[in-house]
């Protein structure tokens, strides 16, 4: 079909462009520039960008209840100021990758991004988003924002709906929000973030969604999920069906979305063990929910390697509330834990390990970048132990020898329990890394 041109004139405050066109076309190695604080409307046509096109300051809105379909094309990725969507009874379309430097103004109408990304970088701002004026993806694309978050109170980055709190610096931070439903059956909204500041943090989280997006889900059984590369957990969550958010706190950061509380047979939301006063090991864990949950093997290894059953402890079998267990043992030397939960059919899964020492308190150990793509530093120790999610020990490292640098490029992505010792064998400390 061929492509009609209306052309904009620089310095104009604005200008109306009715139904003379199909689309604004700016073609190869020709130049668009608007001067100025402008403003230009498009009824009822597209934008197509296969050439330059200069925003300055100017405002594009799309209105119209008869769009073309896509409605925003070309072989450039086209950068506006102010891009306002006032459409009536209509969808606009994206068939490229847009960016943005001041606001995506949602006055009417929606927005279909497909596979195509939004990004609205360090300025730009998502405004007027509500459930009758919302943006949704029929493909993979996402709307991303990056923001320098420094103890944030009540941050909502772009306002593309999960809103920060924390008394610490998570430095930069950047945010994808998608709409792909996880694992068959989450709502159709996810959040990746990024942070650069990504250990020692304590973050509170309200993770906000339109009814529009609950994919079928009962909204009072909808709690949040995060994912850190070894599958979703869930988290401890305060919901508000009135407000449509969910709120949560998390110690690091990674993929969230939402769930139904019955996701996944049992939920272990933490393992920890500890000495006692009397000198005896107490373990103690969380489920958040469990279904046919027969119970926990208790295992031991003083090595780190040979695990070996110490103890039972029933579970519930089907529950939809949080259940706190514990386990105690008489042992006086240092020792590694986790647990075999076992469901009736027999189905296992193994927890995380974790460490007991009774002399040596922990320290302040760093392990820098975590996350991690390939190599990780940590700020003591002469040896290191990398146990996965499952309790499976993966690499010894000399420390000495790599110059305190964890080599972890060939390892797969998820979760790793890192463990610390000096050169004589005595345990310093333990972490968590995750390589991506």
């Amino acid at each position: 079909m061929k492509k009609s041109t209306c052309i904009f004139f620089a310095g104009l405050s604005s200008l109306f462009i009715p139904m003379c066109a199909q689309q604004l076309s700016i073609q190869n190695e020709t130049s668009w520039v608007a001067s100025g604080n402008v403003s230009l409307v498009l009824s009822n046509m597209g934008f197509d960008n296969d050439g330059t096109f200069e925003a300055g300051s100017s405002t594009i809105s799309f209105t119209g209840d008869v769009l073309p379909s896509p409605t925003l094309t070309g072989e450039e990725i086209s950068t506006f100021y102010n891009l306002e969507i006032a459409v009536t009874n209509e969808e606009v379309e994206l068939d490229q990758d847009i960016a943005i430097d001041g606001q995506l103004q949602m006055t009417q109408g929606s927005m279909d991004i497909g596979d195509f990304d939004v990004d609205l970088g360090l300025d730009g701002v998502l405004t007027g988003h509500t459930e009758s004026k919302r943006i949704f993806s029929s493909g993979s694309g996402t709307l991303i924002k990056t923001a320098d978050l420094n103890a944030p109170a009540g941050v909502d980055v772009g306002g593309l709906g999960l809103t920060f709190t924390s008394a610490d610096n998570l430095g930069s931070t950047e945010v994808r929000l998608g709409f792909d439903v996880q694992n068959g059956n989450s709502i159709e909204r996810v959040y990746e973030v990024i942070v650069e500041n990504n250990t020692g943090i304590n973050v509170s989280l309200v993770f906000s969604y339109f009814d529009a997006e609950l994919n079928g889900l009962e909204e009072s059984a909808i709690r949040l999920f995060q994912n850190d590369g070894s599958g979703w957990e869930q988290l401890v969550t305060i919901g508000d069906a009135v407000a449509n958010t969910l709120a949560a706190d998390v110690t690091g950061f990674s993929s969230f979305t939402a769930f139904t509380d019955v996701l996944l047979p049992v939920q272990l939301v933490q393992f920890n063990g500890k000495r006692a006063t009397d000198g005896t090991v107490l373990l103690q864990w969380t489920t958040a929910s469990e279904k046919e949950n027969d119970g926990f093997e208790v295992q031991e290894s003083l090595d780190g390697s040979g695990f070996a059953k110490i103890g039972w402890v029933n579970g519930a079998g089907d529950s939809q509330q949080a259940i706190d267990y514990a386990f105690s043992h008489k042992q006086s030397q240092s020792a590694f834990y986790r647990l075999r939960q076992v469901d009736f059919d027999g189905t296992e899964e193994y927890s995380s390990v974790v460490y007991v020492d009774a002399l040596y308190p922990p320290t302040n150990l760093s392990v820098f970048p975590n996350p991690t793509r390939g190599i990780a530093e940590v700020n003591q120790g002469s040896k290191a132990m990398i146990y996965s999610a499952s309790g499976q020990l993966v690499r010894t490292i000399d420390l000495d020898r790599s110059g305190g640098k964890l080599h972890v490029s060939d390892l797969t992505p998820g979760i790793y329990q890192i463990l610390l010792f000096q050169a004589n064998g005595t345990y310093i400390d333990q972490s968590k890394m995750v390589k991506r």
